[in-house]
């Protein structure tokens, strides 16, 4: 893609968006409504003021992506819908990089907001970025840095594509923020790559002491009880070094989060 059609949202270039991203946007919305779930959202326990669900792969050896994100908490993983499919196969088409799950959401007016934050990083892949689609309503986004406190508001308006690299979110924080005059309802669609994955009641990749489903399989062999809390907490060194805000303990569990 042309790089004109990139707006640089940070100096250092780590964020940016692509306005007019998706080539036929005019019913998204009745698609993502028609094809998707909308589930409550909650986070450490606390329902949100939006709906939304996840999507994702389904793999061959009866895996799904997963995220150890509060917002994930009782969720379960819906398969691709042929619109969100679509979309995802755009971002790759677009940028080069795969993605594997997703989460929806909707924010039904102004008054719907997400305060600034920076995703969990701990299952992410450190080469792919975090992808934000938006259609609906225009709003506007703040982006905050880590070290110097910098803010920076900017639109995020129907049909783009919001780019936040690993380094991006590393640095900076961004969110939603709320806006009495709108009335009308926008969809965000976060499409990430996960290194981990979910089987069963148990997690397997990379970062977890399960590296394969075979590992889970022996594991469960040698255990006539198996403990629900598989391989305990990560060090706290460990866990400074995965990702740089602390808010839940219980994210790092090697157990599926909702059993």
């Amino acid at each position: 893609m042309d790089p004109l059609q990139h707006q640089i949202v940070t100096p250092d270039s780590e964020i940016y968006i692509i306005q007019n991203f998706y080539p036929d946007a005019s019913g998204i919305v009745d698609s993502l409504e028609r094809e998707c779930k909308f589930d409550s959202l909650t986070t450490n326990g606390k329902l949100l003021d939006r709906l939304g669900s996840f999507e994702g792969i389904q793999y061959q050896d009866g895996s799904t992506p997963w995220l150890r994100c509060p917002s994930i908490e009782g969720q379960h993983i819906h398969p691709f819908s042929n619109v969100q499919e679509s979309i995802r196969q755009h971002i790759l088409s677009v940028t080069g990089f795969e993605t594997n799950i997703s989460k929806l959401q909707r924010y039904d007016n102004g008054m719907s907001s997400i305060a600034s934050h920076s995703d969990k990083i701990i299952d992410l892949d450190v080469n792919t970025p975090i992808f934000i689609v938006r259609f609906g309503a225009d709003r506007t986004c703040i982006f905050r840095n880590k070290e110097t406190g910098q803010v920076i508001y900017t639109l995020f308006p129907h049909n783009s594509l919001l780019v936040i690299t690993y380094n991006g979110n590393l640095h900076w924080t961004h969110g939603i923020i709320r806006e009495q005059h709108i009335s009308k309802p926008s969809y965000s669609i976060v499409f990430r790559n996960s290194v981990t994955r979910t089987h069963g009641n148990y997690i397997y990749g990379e970062r977890t002491p399960f590296k394969n489903i075979t590992s889970i399989t022996e594991y469960l062999q040698r255990n006539e009880s198996p403990s629900p809390w598989i391989g305990g907490h990560f060090s706290k060194d460990e866990i400074d070094r995965f990702d740089n805000v602390i808010n839940q303990s219980d994210k790092f569990l090697y157990k599926h989060p909702n059993i």
